[in-house]
């Protein structure tokens, strides 16, 4: 008798795995990683690990949008006894919600570079929704999904990312994954000047002015520097006094600068110490 139950029940699960059919799903393509910053920019200081690009985003998760930010970063370690390299993306969007709360929405994942049809994939492993009230507040996340059905794809024109949307061009790639990242309408990212500095170097771009200084925003910012440290104003080289460092939001001392030199085009940098 217990014989013929597990038989049936046998029966039945061969007969549900025979039927049962996935879902159909976004197809994952397989690329070589080339994984060379220097491919995408050849002009860059070879220790520069990440390069920044900036840009206006025209849809509003959040009430306003403050700015935009595409780092892509170059990570080297051992594989089976061989040092290789990797490319790796952050976007992330910084805004303010209606009570002018900061709220920073970043997208991770891989970037795939074709040297030959100047064609930059990023493919999305995850993503976050971080928040915090003010300025000098610490981040914390509020959000947190998987996010690997979204892919962007830009072609290389430097100092410039032009995002692609020809569904000719797409399908060349054949890619079906970008449907799902068309929403996220994006200006042209364009990178810093890498090419006129000789070593590595950091690039803040300003968000706001308080009453204890000016507030600029710039990645990994307190891995690279301090409290008391002094960055510079692009072009122009004012030295500004760090005050406070919150994560990649750095508050500095304004005394150096006219009212008629604050505006949202300010940018400051530093060479990065190795």
């Amino acid at each position: 008798m217990m014989e013929n139950i597990a038989r049936l029940l046998l029966l039945i699960i061969l007969s549900f795995l025979l039927n049962c059919k996935s879902p159909e799903g976004p197809v994952f393509l397989f690329y070589k990683n080339l994984g060379n910053l220097k491919e995408i920019a050849p002009y860059i200081h070879s220790k520069q690990k990440f390069i920044v690009y900036t840009f206006s985003q025209y849809n509003h998760i959040f009430k306003e949008n403050a700015l935009g930010e595409l780092i892509l970063l170059e990570k080297t370690y051992k594989e089976n006894q061989i040092i290789v390299s990797k490319l790796y993306f952050i976007l992330r969007n910084l805004s303010y919600d209606r009570n002018r709360h900061i709220r920073i929405r970043t997208y991770k994942g891989i970037a795939f570079y074709d040297a030959n049809t100047k064609f930059l994939d990023l493919h999305s492993e995850n993503c976050y929704t971080y928040a915090k009230r003010r300025v000098d507040d610490r981040l914390y996340p509020i959000e947190g999904w998987s996010c690997d059905h979204l892919v962007w794809i830009f072609k290389n024109e430097p100092p410039f990312l032009i995002p692609i949307k020809d569904e000719e061009i797409l399908a060349k790639q054949k890619i079906n994954r970008t449907q799902y990242s068309q929403w996220l309408f994006i200006s042209n990212p364009k990178q810093y000047d890498y090419f006129l500095f000789k070593s590595p170097v950091w690039f803040g771009t300003f968000l706001e002015q308080t009453e204890e200084g000016l507030v600029f925003y710039g990645y990994n910012a307190d891995v690279y520097f301090n409290e008391k440290d002094i960055l510079f104003t692009y072009k122009k080289n004012s030295p500004l006094k760090i005050k406070k460092i919150i994560g990649d939001f750095v508050i500095v001392d304004k005394k150096n600068l006219s009212d008629s030199e604050i505006s949202q085009d300010l940018v400051i940098y530093s060479i990065i110490k190795e």
